[in-house]
């Protein structure tokens, strides 16, 4: 069996053709932090095959503006900002040990590129009249990834491209509820366990060098013929990253998805999907020193709420099915996070652009 997931994004492009479909795993993010440590993704608790070659290819849109913030607790002065496009590639090899248990090997590859979407997303902005968040005051196309301690750069410029992480996945799936109809929804209960190992340097930006572990739950049930909704809850211990040296960094890193698969009619079905990811930083720890003026565009342009606030995707869409398994997807995905202005405690959800919006197509094709 061959799973073929392509994505069209405002942020990037999508191509993941996933061999033998063990399992059907989420989008991974762009985040340039929660790319170092590669943070898990939401999983279907089970799998359909007995070995498998997942294969992802991606091209995302970062926009952080620069911001310096001073950490309170050591007086020192950080900087970050990230403006850029990363072409991402995952190869996940797996095979099943026993009935119940699996496991895998992750490897993932990063190059780093001009913003190729840059000028899309701005026009974009413009046409719906929406704030332009400052890319209008900064020239297109860079390829900038920096983080400074009392103006030290940590990230080495001239290295843009290279192996990041490997990861070792393991799953235990004690209870197995399928779907009527074959790989709609290996569902049930499972628990499972992640080690990412890096195989770059620390100064490159591509990983935090660190062994990370992460321990997930899954959760899972089918509906009907031939839909389905899984929930994936993970935690993640990342004890080290020499880029944040000194930094209030978390250590512990929660992450929840809730994946669903609603059939209407006999081959189409709408998909949804939300995930939310915990602060990477203690915003009670830090003061902004030197960013844009205007509050909201702090809070959205700067790192500020893609650090120190919950990071969110969601996505609908809607799939056909084929009479034999096969199936195309098309989602759109959108970034948010809770927050608001400051000023005047408003509670609204605001972006945090780390990516931007996606458009994806996505093609499941079982032989």
């Amino acid at each position: 069996m061959v799973f073929l997931k392509i994505s069209l994004l405002s942020g990037g492009f999508l191509l993941s053709p996933l061999i033998c479909l063990a399992n059907y795993t989420s989008y991974h993010t762009f985040h340039p932090i929660s790319w170092m440590h590669a943070l898990p993704v939401g999983e279907t608790p089970g799998w359909s095959s007995k070995n498998w070659v997942n294969y992802e290819f991606s091209q995302g849109n970062v926009w952080n503006l620069p911001i310096e913030m001073l950490n309170t607790t050591n007086n020192q002065t950080l900087e970050y900002s990230a403006d850029l496009g990363q072409t991402s590639q995952i190869l996940e090899l797996g095979t099943t040990l026993f009935d119940q248990l699996s496991v895998s090997l992750e490897l993932s590859f990063a190059q780093r590129n001009g913003g190729l979407f840059d000028n899309l997303i701005d026009e974009f902005h413009v046409l719906i009249g929406n704030d332009r968040f400052g890319r209008d005051n900064y020239p297109e196309n860079q390829t900038t990834l920096s983080i400074k301690s009392d103006g030290q750069e940590k990230v080495n410029q001239d290295i843009q491209s290279g192996l990041s992480n490997l990861k070792l996945k393991f799953k235990y799936w004690p209870w197995k509820w399928e779907g009527r109809r074959k790989a709609t929804c290996p569902c049930g209960f499972a628990v499972s366990s992640q080690f990412k190992f890096p195989v770059s340097q620390a100064d490159t930006g591509l990983t935090s060098t660190g062994i990370d572990s992460s321990l997930l739950l899954h959760l899972g049930a089918p509906l009907f013929d031939a839909s389905g909704i899984w929930l994936t809850g993970g935690l993640t211990y990342a004890p080290e990253n020499p880029l944040l040296e000194g930094w209030p960094r978390f250590e512990w890193l929660q992450m929840y998805e809730l994946s669903s698969q609603l059939s209407i009619g006999k081959n189409w079905s709408f998909i949804i999907q939300v995930r939310v990811e915990s602060p990477l930083m203690d915003r009670n720890q830090l003061g902004v020193l030197n960013a844009e003026t205007e509050e909201e565009i702090r809070l959205v342009a700067s790192s500020w709420n893609s650090l120190g606030y919950w990071r969110g995707t969601e996505s609908i869409g809607f799939n056909y099915r084929g009479s034999k398994g096969s199936s195309f997807q098309l989602l759109i995905i959108e970034d948010f996070t809770p927050g608001g202005l400051e000023s005047d405690g408003d509670d609204s959800f605001f972006v945090y652009n780390a990516p931007d919006l996606m458009f994806m197509l996505q093609a499941y094709v079982l032989f």
